[in-house]
């Protein structure tokens, strides 16, 4: 039974907190149907309507849901095992770092956070049945799944394994007893694992501590209304241009970079969506996990895992992690007998769902097709108006893709079209936090003469990734053809002087090219 629930109605509070976060979310969209915010809701529409399904499934039969979903885990597991024990093979000694092992998946860490969450499951299956058909294959899989999850060197993913199996432990009264005894101990190890983790890969935790300290001025500043489903990078790079342009260190300008993701999905929700949003969605995660926690449910484990890694990655950006929190908070929230006061709430709720997404967001664009992404890659290379003109009007039906609008952007600028392509790459900076739009849209201010406006933009796209050599580049090209020499030399002597992140032989060009320009001015000077 849920932590807090009612026999007469079948319905738990993680239910209750349910229905809010989501009217709230439904709301959060606004009226208008071509937004951003729009968008991110029929994306998680979906998602919202397999949490109903899944409680239906569970209240039904929870002992029969519970074993279908064991197996087909099993399978998809065994599945994405295959592929990155295959990537782990064939790319030994020739692709260096953990991006070699992702499976199916987008990156090693929502890799990694898949089989922590395998692993925390079938090791739980392991420990509460005792038949040997299922013990042998759970206890396969955890291996295979340990191993693996070591290969895509993510850190959160091997914390959040460990915290679920101290959660599985203290289950067991003798493990409990002897946690309790060494409770200073694991402490200190707990400390010491934490200290190393850091030292391991220092630039990336304090890259990590940056995006929280300005994600949180982001959230105070918007209050309880949040930014915008959807808008988290967009309003990250404002807010990082912000944070620069007030505060410096070296130490925090090489760790700077401009995320696609938040890296902690409770402080993302929060930006996005507002303080009130992310409480309820944490009380469902705290709530459930109590549920499942004091029912001794398999689910508790796996739970534990996607909830803790939530604080470090990003789990709730990719479909099949997302599905997998629906059915864990699913299970949790499922009490004791049938209820046919559950069964009608869920059912009108998934109605309402799928009347929301088929119905009132049904002329709303999610994405774009692989040949409009050609069409537009090949203007790029050959200048055929053609082929951006017929792109450029699918922006009338709500696409938002942030690369798509950069290329379009790119391309309408490439054609002396500037105010559209100011339009275009405008949209792209509400869901992007690249400096490169604003590069782009400063270009477009120097073609019309507008030489204030383009310093503003290159100086706004400086600010937003305060260790990239490009803006300053820009910056000197501006002041020199501005004819503006004691600013042009000033800036030809920081893009001199200046250390990028990354050295590459792009930086060394810009420099040489900027050097030359120096030495024009000044063979100009001496005839």
């Amino acid at each position: 039974m849920g932590v807090i629930s009612s026999e007469k109605s079948g319905l738990s509070f993680v239910d209750a907190l349910f229905l809010c976060l989501s009217i709230l979310l439904m709301f959060s969209s606004g009226p208008a149907f071509q937004s951003v915010n729009c968008h991110a809701i029929v994306k998680l529409e979906p998602f919202l309507m397999a949490y109903c399904i899944l409680r239906i499934c569970f209240s039904v039969s929870y002992a029969w849901t519970t074993r279908l979903l064991i197996i087909a885990l099993a399978v998809f597991c065994t599945y994405e095992l295959l592929l990155g024990y295959t990537q782990l093979f064939g790319n030994w000694g020739r692709i260096k770092g953990q991006e070699s092992v992702v499976a199916s998946f987008s990156g090693s860490g929502p890799f990694g956070c898949f089989l922590s969450i395998c692993s925390s499951l079938f090791v739980a299956v392991y420990s509460k049945d005792n038949k040997p058909y299922v013990r042998i294959p759970s206890l396969v899989l955890v291996i295979l799944c340990l191993i693996l999850m070591a290969c895509t060197l993510s850190r959160a993913a091997m914390i959040s394994f460990a915290v679920s199996m101290l959660f599985l432990a203290m289950k067991r009264e003798h493990a409990a007893s002897l946690i309790r005894k060494c409770r200073i101990y694991l402490l200190l190890i707990v400390t010491l694992m934490g200290a190393g983790a850091y030292m391991i890969k220092k630039p990336s935790a304090d890259g990590r501590i940056l995006m929280a300290r300005v994600g949180l001025r982001v959230m105070k500043d918007n209050g309880l209304k949040g930014v915008g489903l959807g808008k988290y990078s967009g309003e990250y790079g404002k807010a990082q241009a912000d944070f620069f342009s007030h505060y410096g260190g070296e130490n925090l300008r090489m760790v700077a970079d401009s995320p696609a993701f938040g890296f902690n999905e409770y402080l993302r929700i929060g930006i996005e969506a507002g303080a009130l949003s992310m409480l309820l969605f944490t009380g469902m995660v705290i709530m459930g996990t109590l549920s499942a926690y004091r029912k001794n449910s398999i689910w508790c484990y796996p739970l534990v895992s996607i909830s803790l890694f939530a604080c470090f990655s990003y789990p709730f950006e990719v479909g099949a992690l997302t599905l997998l929190m629906m059915v864990f908070l699913a299970s949790a929230s499922c009490g004791s007998g049938r209820h046919v006061t559950g069964y009608v709430f869920h059912s009108l709720l998934f109605i309402a769902f799928g009347y929301v997404y088929y119905f009132r967001y049904s002329s709303v664009n999610t994405g774009f097709s692989g040949s409009g992404l050609l069409l537009i890659e090949r203007f790029c290379g050959n200048r055929h108006k053609q082929y951006y003109v017929h792109d450029y009007s699918v922006l009338q039906d709500g696409l938002y893709d942030e690369k798509l609008l950069f290329l379009i952007g790119q391309s309408l600028n490439r054609s002396a079209e500037y105010e559209k392509s100011d339009s275009v790459l405008s949209l792209g900076t509400e869901i992007s936090s690249d400096p490169m739009f604003w590069n782009v849209m400063g270009n477009n201010s120097l073609a019309q003469g507008r030489y204030r406006q383009a310093e503003s933009r290159y100086r706004h796209a400086f600010m937003m990734v305060p260790n990239r050599l490009y803006p300053l580049y820009l910056l000197a090209r501006l002041y020199h053809e501005e004819g503006d020499t004691a600013r042009f030399l000033e800036m030809a002597d920081r893009v001199e002087t200046f250390i990028p992140k990354v050295e590459s032989v792009n930086t060394e060009r810009l420099r040489s090219e900027i050097r030359e320009l120096r030495r024009e001015f000044y063979g100009q000077t001496n005839r």
